[in-house]
């Protein structure tokens, strides 16, 4: 048997994020397989304000989504429709089950923060759906969005070879590199990180920050970041490095010690936890969100209660001068990458969701 997978989705290339990172090492690893085709269909209309292009666009995008279901369908496929976040995505994959498609599932990601139509209406309907963490599932069904019969949890995983960095611990007396990698925006808490490394400035090497902005509203927090390094006098030390890719990013991340994670939001399962601890680097974190399902205190890393600036430093400041602790976080670090979010996991928890035997 034949399988042709669509992944519909919002998120994709070039947007930045970890629901990106996520469908890509979705795709690459699912096309490795010779039973299967896969491609992505982006559906984004985030840059259009005008109603009537909004539903244009959404419409070209829904009969090339037919037009492709239908011909491989034709020529022997089993299509299986996969959507992904924004609740129009959905939405096309329960049209398209009531067209042509053998299977149609969803995978929820980001949280929503009010009750939403589409997904009261049409949730129940699919096949399965999915959700990158348990607390996200439990978000989504305090918002009434209704059960469905075949629920998943899919974390997620990455292609590890390229970020797998085993520390020799020679030098752990040093000071240490701090690395943030995301998108630049209030929700992520890169002002609140700043404000806590500000405080142990004198204990660190550099605090490097890794990612850029896509809207205004954003682009208004990172000038905010900016004012505030530059008032403060600590561009030295903290540099904001903007967007990095593949080579230039997991250098980063192989140069660094301890990831900060400060999101302020309901961080649901954020992909770059397996980038950094492949990269043997423990991470400090507000313990918000689906984190807790991820970051495990005093063993790969440290969570912090939410917002504390000042306990978010001193914890910075212990595990910088406490040797043994980082050495043995940083070791289970990469070792929770290695058994837990693989691109061999990943792609054994899809095929299941899917209903393919390897």
């Amino acid at each position: 048997m034949r399988y042709k997978i669509i992944i519909v989705t919002n998120n994709y290339f070039p947007n930045e994020g970890g629901i990106t990172t996520y469908l890509n090492f979705l795709n690459l690893g699912l096309n490795s397989l010779p039973q299967i085709s896969s491609s992505v269909l982006k559906i984004d209309y985030s840059k259009y304000s005008n109603t009537i292009i909004r539903y244009y666009l959404l419409t070209i995008s829904l009969i090339n989504l037919v037009i492709t279901g239908f011909y491989y369908k034709i020529i022997g496929y089993n299509v299986i429709i996969h959507s992904h976040s924004a609740n129009y995505c959905l939405l096309f994959s329960y049209i398209s089950k009531r067209l042509f498609a053998n299977k149609a599932l969803h995978t929820f990601h980001s949280p929503i923060d009010k009750p939403d139509f589409i997904l009261k209406k049409f949730t129940h309907k699919l096949d399965k759906v999915g959700y990158v963490s348990n607390q996200t599932k439990e978000l989504y069904k305090k918002l009434e969005t209704p059960d469905n019969k075949n629920e998943f949890i899919l974390p997620g995983g990455i292609d590890l070879k390229d970020f797998l960095n085993e520390k020799n611990y020679v030098n752990t007396h040093k000071k240490k590199s701090l690395l943030f990698v995301g998108r630049i925006s209030k929700e992520k808490g890169v002002l609140e990180s700043i404000k806590s490394v500000e405080k142990i400035i004198d204990d660190i090497f550099e605090y490097n920050i890794v990612g850029g902005f896509k809207t205004e509203e954003q682009k208004k927090y990172f000038r905010l970041i900016q004012d505030y390094i530059h008032k403060k006098k600590l561009s030295k030390k903290i540099i904001l490095c903007g967007s990095k890719y593949d080579k230039e990013l997991i250098g980063f991340y192989k140069k660094s010690d301890i990831f900060l994670l400060p999101s302020i939001w309901e961080e649901p399962a954020p992909m770059v936890i397996a980038e950094a601890f492949a990269a043997s680097l423990p991470i400090i974190a507000f313990d918000v969100g689906g984190l807790s399902e991820r970051i495990q205190t005093n063993k790969n890393g440290l969570l912090v209660e939410p917002n504390n600036i000042d306990l978010f430093a001193e914890t910075i400041s212990e595990l910088i001068s406490d040797t043994n602790k980082y050495q043995k976080l940083s070791m289970d670090a990469i070792s929770t990458a290695k058994t837990k979010f693989n691109l061999e996991n990943m792609i054994s928890d899809h095929l299941k969701f899917y209903g393919i035997s390897k």
